[in-house]
């Protein structure tokens, strides 16, 4: 990946296949794609953009992996603009009173 666009358009498939995976319940190659796609770019999976990341912390809380979720939408939180923050927080929460 050597521009801009191309590195959008690849974190653009990695959103949308993360979307279907966890859909599916596909929640450990929702968290599998996610770390291979921030090697990929040579990237802390942190760095990743606030929509896949909001995925990630989803199949880890889907995967009782909650410490790491947690610490996801942490980030989430510092990071996202006032606008994400709400979707962040009601995707979070939803995500929650599903699994309990």
């Amino acid at each position: 990946l050597s521009s801009p666009e191309e590195i959008r358009n690849y974190l653009s498939l990695i959103n949308v296949h993360t979307e279907l995976l966890n859909e599916r319940g596909q929640f450990s190659d929702t968290i599998q794609l996610v770390l291979l796609a921030a090697s990929h770019l040579r990237i802390n999976v942190l760095e990743m953009n606030a929509d896949i990341l909001l995925k990630l912390a989803i199949a880890h809380a889907y995967k009782s992996n909650l410490g790491e979720a947690e610490g996801i939408v942490k980030k989430l939180m510092e990071t996202c603009s006032p606008a994400q923050f709400g979707d962040v927080l009601f995707d979070a929460a939803e995500t929650l009173a599903k699994i309990g």
